[in-house]
């Protein structure tokens, strides 16, 4: 993560790689899975990454699904539980439109 950082004694803002405080993860669901290891990367202990929309309702539970975001949102959420450096659950959303969820991972070492 690219943070941009002001000294007063510079006359322009540096731009520093910098542990980030949250992350989260949307929109390419086949590629979440790579994102997390990236987000796990510019992550300190306390981080938290959310991931979005990973329930797909209830699809991410169908073992048959061929489905790229499902697999993608499957695979996030089987790496986040494989990982011994995160503490993670996934919570189910329900509303008007349909029902999907989130997963959220708080960074440990």
């Amino acid at each position: 993560m690219w943070v941009q950082r002001w000294n007063p004694s510079q006359s322009t803002p540096a731009r520093t790689r910098t542990p980030s405080i949250s992350s989260f993860l949307d929109v390419d669901r086949p590629n979440n899975p790579n994102y997390l290891g990236w987000a796990i990367r510019f992550s300190h202990p306390g981080t938290v990454i959310v991931g979005h929309n990973v329930v797909r309702q209830g699809a991410v539970a169908d073992p048959t699904s061929t489905d790229d975001r499902v697999i993608g949102s499957r695979q996030l959420l089987e790496k986040m539980g494989a990982d011994s450096r995160l503490e993670s659950t996934a919570l189910q959303t329900v509303g008007s439109k349909a029902y999907d969820g989130f997963a959220i991972v708080l960074v440990g070492w």
